[in-house]
């Protein structure tokens, strides 16, 4: 799964050599979006599971607007198109430099992105951003992709979603660390237990797969243990539910709590020793 940011531009400031270059005026060409490939040089970065493609190039004129688009492929990593719109009217005869780039996330290393333009397809290699690593006293582990699963709850979680009668089992998957966007994933389905509370028989419905963001709470533990908090957001929730994430910094004493203006619901989460490559 990823998302897709993109961002238009028509020039920038920039520097060669220790001198600040200014393009001077560069209005973007009025009407429709851009409608035909033009000419620019790629390159990508990763930070995390966050990858950013750039194009950049020049323009003889003012007044060119330039997009990179995600083409109409249904593919990961994503395709993108580069594009612009010619000016109309009055322009200014002046070189004008821009930049443009387009954001997706992914929870692999993405080695290779595709762009097209107007002289076909390139293939753009992607710098990868060296992660901090963490000393080996620092056991609160964030920032480290992981999976957490809670038990099979006999009562049925209500997460505001429209699917089924509420949630009996809860994975999140992901980098536990501030600004990040995981893998929620919730399970409505009913099951038969054995004598160790093992799931056995079960119902066959869909789960539900979000993308959630953890936003940090800079809020100290009452009780002195090391632990962080995180809100969990998500469009997909009501306004009357607030979820966190309580990470400790030991392996052991994760929650996810569900609280609502009349209710609060505390669900304990194990770690997992095994972490799916989703897309």
């Amino acid at each position: 799964m990823y998302e897709i940011k993109t961002l238009t531009s028509s020039a920038i400031v920039t520097m060669f050599s220790g001198l600040i270059l200014l393009t001077g005026s560069n209005s973007p060409a009025k009407g429709g979006e851009c409608d035909q490939h033009g000419l620019a040089a790629y390159a990508a970065i990763q930070d995390g599971d966050s990858v950013t493609v750039f194009a950049n190039g020049v323009h003889r004129t003012s007044g060119f607007k330039n997009c990179l688009e995600l083409g109409p492929e249904d593919v990961f990593p994503p395709i993108f198109d580069f594009k612009i719109k010619r000016p109309t009217g009055d322009v200014i005869q002046l070189i004008t430099l821009f930049t443009v780039h387009a954001n997706f996330t992914a929870d692999q290393a993405v080695k290779k992105v595709t762009v097209r333009d107007a002289n076909g397809i390139h293939r753009v290699e992607v710098v990868q951003i060296l992660q901090e690593k963490q000393s080996p006293g620092d056991s609160n582990k964030t920032g480290k992709r992981k999976r957490l699963d809670s038990t099979y709850q006999t009562v049925p979680l209500d997460f505001g979603t429209e699917v089924g009668n509420g949630f009996r089992f809860i994975s999140l998957i992901g980098t536990l660390a501030d600004e990040k966007m995981i893998d929620l994933s919730l399970d409505p389905n009913t099951c038969s237990l054995n004598k160790f509370g093992d799931r056995t028989g079960c119902t066959e419905i869909a789960n539900t797969h979000l993308k959630v963001k953890l936003q940090r709470l800079r809020l100290a533990d009452p009780l002195k243990l090391g632990r962080e908090i995180y809100r969990i957001q998500s469009k997909e929730f009501p306004k009357s539910l607030i979820v966190y994430l309580i990470v400790p910094k030991s392996d052991s004493g994760y929650r996810i709590i569900l609280q609502k203006p009349d209710s609060t619901v505390v669900v304990a989460l194990e770690e997992s020793s095994t972490v799916n490559k989703g897309k």
